[in-house]
């Protein structure tokens, strides 16, 4: 994620002999040529299981086809299964496509959601009215099952929010429509001073109110746009908020009490940001989990 941050010279002067040259003077080319090997052979290892796993037995590989939601049928073998029908067409799917598309799950679904759940606790940590609130609505609607199932998610109204808290206070991605005015500007007559936030927010400044992030952020409306909007809007918003961000959230909180450990305050936590694709916290954060001692 750092290398992909790096503007290189080619950027600036693209396509140019210079631009090639500098990069390898600096290194960069070689730095990028070595992670991409790297990635490629990890890549192709994947593919290759999964499709000898078909191969292997052609039976499952015709029951996977008939039946797309079964827990046999997952992304990698869809895009196999395109790669295999479509390979030897002269514009057809190839494998270089089916890496490349792994490659785009890999680099924006790991990092933001690992950010976004890192986040999310530090700021329960630091507010445990929300945490306690959320911790009850997650178990009063489990109940007495062992874990959060995917069908539990549509009662969690409250982590919901706390999710777009979340967002709202700590974006994933740092090139999206910023959040505070970057210099001194007029607007009609007014002067707005650089690094501030609309007058509605400043009474929020430096707390979490999930309650009032009650916000529909797929793009439409343009209080709250984590993952952009339009077009451009970010194609795994669906998958990464509901599967991954909130679910695992969810599992976290149902399953676990969380503290810091003894003689840290809440107020030593230090959420200093670094990052530059992405922002996470400059030091980790280190929480004590204890079992939830529900009746189950």
């Amino acid at each position: 994620m750092d290398l992909l941050s790096i503007s290189s010279a080619e950027d600036f002067f693209p396509g140019s002999v210079a631009g090639r040259l500098v990069d390898r003077l600096t290194g960069l080319a070689a730095r990028r040529e070595a992670i991409f090997r790297k990635l490629d052979r990890f890549f192709e290892r994947i593919v290759e299981q999964h499709a000898a796993a078909d191969d292997d037995d052609p039976a499952a590989a015709r029951r996977k086809a008939d039946d797309k939601g079964s827990a046999g049928s997952d992304l990698m073998h869809e895009l196999i299964d395109l790669w295999k029908m479509e390979g030897n067409t002269k514009q057809g799917f190839t494998k270089d496509h089916v890496k490349a598309m792994l490659l785009d799950t890999f680099v924006g679904g790991i990092t933001t959601t690992s950010v976004t759940l890192h986040w999310a606790m530090s700021e329960h940590i630091r507010n445990p009215r929300v945490m306690k609130k959320a911790q009850d609505d997650i178990r009063a609607v489990v109940g007495e099952k062992e874990r959060v199932q995917h069908h539990d998610m549509p009662k969690l109204k409250y982590l919901k929010m706390v999710v777009k808290e979340t967002f709202r206070l700590h974006p994933p991605a740092t090139l999206l429509v910023p959040r505070e005015t970057t210099r001194h500007f007029k607007v009609g007559g007014y002067d707005i001073p650089a690094k501030t936030k609309g007058p509605e927010r400043l009474e929020r400044s430096g707390g979490v109110y999930p309650e009032e992030t009650d916000i529909d952020f797929n793009g439409a409306h343009f209080e709250l746009v984590p993952f952009g909007s339009g077009r451009r809007i970010c194609p795994g918003l669906a998958m990464g908020v509901a599967n991954i961000d909130e679910f695992i959230l969810a599992s976290m909180l149902f399953c676990f009490d969380w503290d810091l450990p003894h003689g840290v305050r809440k107020e030593d936590i230090d959420m200093e940001e670094a990052g530059k694709l992405t922002f996470h916290k400059k030091i980790p954060l280190l929480l004590v989990p204890s079992p939830n001692k529900a009746p189950n």
